[in-house]
């Protein structure tokens, strides 16, 4: 996989003159010369982007020829604080009314507990793998 122009900033002037703006980070992130992460992460991020588009643009398509069919308007921003109490309140309303065996309930709780530690590190990449059922979505 090859980006079109090698050179980002003649990458950035073409989407700034398209009208595009990239989000500013805080800091950058550096991959310690692993190509292949740098690889699987445009990927999935392409991948992602992709998804999203299709979505969009099928959910635009079925509203049909009429002044409502445009693309959903922009969300709220985000308040993470808040974000974050909603789903803390939403996983503890969820592990005290679970029916799952104990074994389960735990491996969840150990899940969850180890993505929120990992949140609290520094800045960084983490992949998250575990069996379907897990709480990989809610962690």
């Amino acid at each position: 996989m090859q980006l079109s122009d090698p050179d980002i900033k003649r990458l950035q002037k073409r989407a700034a003159d398209d009208g595009l703006e990239f989000p500013h980070t805080a800091t950058k992130l550096k991959l310690p010369g692993n190509k292949a992460v740098a690889a699987m992460l445009d990927i999935r991020m392409l991948f992602s982007c992709l998804v999203d588009a299709d979505f969009l643009d099928t959910e635009a398509h079925f509203k049909g020829d009429t002044p409502d069919s445009k693309y959903r308007p922009v969300g709220p921003r985000l308040d993470a604080k808040l974000a974050l109490d909603r789903l803390n309140a939403y996983v503890n309303t969820l592990h005290a009314s679970t029916s799952a065996q104990i074994d389960v309930t735990n491996a969840r709780e150990n899940l969850w507990d180890a993505a929120g530690s990992a949140g609290q590190s520094s800045n960084g990449l983490f992949t998250l793998t575990a069996p379907t059922g897990s709480g990989k979505t809610l962690a």
